[in-house]
């Protein structure tokens, strides 16, 4: 959805982009409460609840929403903590959103290194968790592995190294190269 006049979005009709649907802007604005209430009550530490909110608002707010982009930042930020806890699909899941808002800072602000340095260190961290699985697994050799662990820390560069992780990284960096 969006306002037939995006200058004054409070005061007219939004259409959908999809359909000939209209609707006027008090349904809108009562979507907007509802969904920013939700959120303020969903815990963001939960990768579950994180995808329960996007999985139930995505359908009526983009997917660039300010409300669905926080729940996307929470995901990629549960990686920094616990990489190695997450399913499969949560690490896939957490790869495709840092892409993602990767892609919408770089448009939406583009000096802003440090939010690009956050999201890209969970690119890092989840490429390097997926290469991790796939060696004990048996399914990727050591060339593979040397491969991917130096594109995962290629992103790094955007990083700020303070954290005891990152130490490291530098270390690893310089051992396969």
């Amino acid at each position: 959805m969006i306002p037939v006049d995006p200058l004054q979005s409070e005061s007219v009709n939004w259409r959908c982009v999809a359909c000939p649907s209209v609707i006027s802007p008090d349904i809108v604005t009562a979507l907007i409460s509802e969904a920013t209430h939700r959120l303020s009550v969903t815990n963001k530490t939960k990768i579950e609840a994180c995808k329960k909110f996007i999985q139930e608002f995505e359908p009526v707010l983009h997917g660039n929403h300010f409300l669905i982009t926080d729940c996307k930042l929470a995901i990629t930020q549960i990686l920094d903590n616990s990489v190695s806890c997450l399913k499969d699909d949560d690490l896939a899941l957490a790869l495709k959103y840092c892409r993602e808002l990767g892609k919408l800072i770089s448009v939406l602000v583009p000096a802003e290194n440090r939010c690009r340095g956050v999201l890209l260190f969970g690119l890092h961290a989840a490429l390097a968790e997926i290469g991790r699985r796939k060696a004990i697994g048996g399914e990727i050799d050591q060339n593979d592995l040397r491969n991917n662990l130096l594109v995962s820390l290629k992103f790094l560069c955007f990083y700020t190294f303070n954290k005891p992780i990152s130490m490291l990284n530098r270390y690893n960096l310089s051992t396969y190269r």
